[in-house]
């Protein structure tokens, strides 16, 4: 939550708008894999190496690197369907 928090110095519409990105993007976390989610919350938040993530994980350092890849991919066309989406009403 601190990571996706709105900057107070921002106009109310800036804030909305940042709230509204962090709330679909907390739900598009959560609609991950666990594993999935683990290995984006280790790397992106925590700021784990992949090989520090693959040994508490005890996952092979390829693995990890190809679950964040294929993560990155489904989130961005997750995000891209939800823009469309929006861009249709």
């Amino acid at each position: 939550d601190d990571l996706l928090a709105a900057d107070d110095a921002e106009g109310p519409e800036a804030q909305t708008l940042r709230r509204e990105q962090a709330e679909t993007l907390r739900r598009l976390l959560l609609g991950m894999a666990a594993d999935d989610r683990e290995i984006f919350v280790r790397f992106y938040y925590y700021r784990q190496t992949v090989r520090e993530i693959a040994s508490v994980m005890e996952r092979n350092e390829s693995t990890v690197k190809a679950r964040l890849a294929r993560g990155r991919a489904r989130l961005r066309d997750k995000l891209t369907e939800e823009v469309d989406g929006y861009a249709d009403l």
